[in-house]
C-alpha cells in the first residue's frame, strides 16, 4: 500500500535525506476503517505493515555520497528504540479563505431555516502528529573513514516505525498497531550487520546519507549488497569488496576518485 507525504527534515540532514511526512499516519489510520463494526476484527487487529511513498533525491554516485557523509562504518545493530514524532519545518497549514461569493447563499440558507447536519467525530481514528522516527543503537565493529571509534556505539535515526492508534471513541474494535516503512528503505533490524555511510545531526545522532543509497549489508562473501539495488549507485556497488570500498572512499576524502 502506498502513501503519499509531504516532506519534512529532522535537524540539519542534507537535501539528499529522505524526507518522509505524516499524511502516511492519517492514512494508515483510516484505511481499515470499513471494516470497523464488522464480528471478526482479528484481520483488522494484526499489524499490517505501510509503505510510505517518499520524495528524495537519488544519489548519483560513491563519489556523491562519501562527500556528503560525515562517516563511514561497519556496524552491528544491537537495539531499537521507541518510535518518537519529529513536526515538519516550515509546513503550517494556511489560514482558510472563505470564498466572498458564498456569503450571499450562506445568508440565503439561514433565511431558508436549513439548519446545517450536526458533524460526530464517532469511529474517527486520530493518528499520531508528526513524523515517526525510530532511532537505532549501532555499535561500530570498523571504522572505514572519519573520526568514530570502533567498539562505540551511535544512535541512528531512520524515518518509519511501529505506531499505535487507539480505537475510536464509542468502538469496540481492538487497539490497531501498524508498521511504517519508507519507500525501498526497510526498517533495519537488531542483530544486522550493515555499511552505513552516515552524517551527523545538530542532536549528536546520525542519519544514513541518502536513506536507503548510504545502506548495505555484506553477503556470504563479505561483499556489499545495497539496500536498493535498482539505483544506479546500487548497480555500481553490488559484490565491491569491503577492502576496495575502504580504499576508494579513502581516495576520494584526499581529493581523488574512485577506481
Amino acid at each position: 500500500m502506498a502513501v503519499q507525504m509531504l516532506t519534512a527534515q529532522r535537524s540539519v540532514p542534507s537535501r539528499r535525506v529522505m524526507l518522509v511526512a505524516a499524511g502516511a499516519l492519517a492514512l494508515a489510520a483510516l484505511v481499515p476503517l470499513s471494516q470497523i463494526g464488522a464480528p471478526d476484527y482479528s484481520g483488522l487487529a494484526a499489524n499490517q505493515v505501510v509503505e510510505m511513498h517518499t520524495s528524495r533525491l537519488p544519489v548519483a554516485s560513491l563519489d556523491e555520497l562519501t562527500k556528503h557523509s560525515d562517516a563511514v562504518v561497519l556496524g552491528r545493530v544491537v537495539a531499537s528504540g521507541a518510535v518518537h514524532f519529529i513536526q515538519a519545518e516550515g509546513q503550517k497549514p494556511a489560514a482558510l479563505q472563505p470564498d466572498a461569493r458564498l456569503a450571499g447563499l450562506a445568508k440565503a440558507k439561514d433565511a431558508a431555516g436549513i439548519a446545517a447536519a450536526p458533524r460526530s467525530d464517532t469511529g474517527i481514528l486520530t493518528p499520531p502528529k508528526g513524523i515517526p522516527v525510530t532511532d537505532f543503537t549501532v555499535q561500530i565493529s570498523q571504522v572505514l573513514n572519519g573520526s568514530l571509534v570502533q567498539g562505540s556505539t551511535i544512535t541512528v535515526s531512520q524515518p518509519g516505525g511501529q505506531i499505535t492508534l487507539p480505537s475510536p471513541k464509542g468502538s469496540t474494535a481492538p487497539t490497531l498497531v501498524r508498521t511504517l516503512v519508507a519507500e525501498h528503505d526497510p526498517q533495519m533490524v537488531v542483530g544486522q550487520e550493515q555499511v552505513l555511510f552516515l552524517q551527523r545531526s545538530s542532536d549528536g545522532t546520525f542519519h544514513v546519507t541518502g536513506g536507503p543509497d548510504g545502506r548495505f549489508s555484506l553477503d556470504a562473501r563479505r561483499t556489499l549488497k545495497p539496500t536498493d539495488e535498482n539505483t544506479t549507485l546500487g548497480a555500481s556497488l553490488k559484490g565491491q569488496t569491503l577492502a576496495r570500498l575502504v580504499q576508494n572512499v579513502n581516495s576520494i576524502k584526499a581529493g581523488g576518485t574512485a577506481q
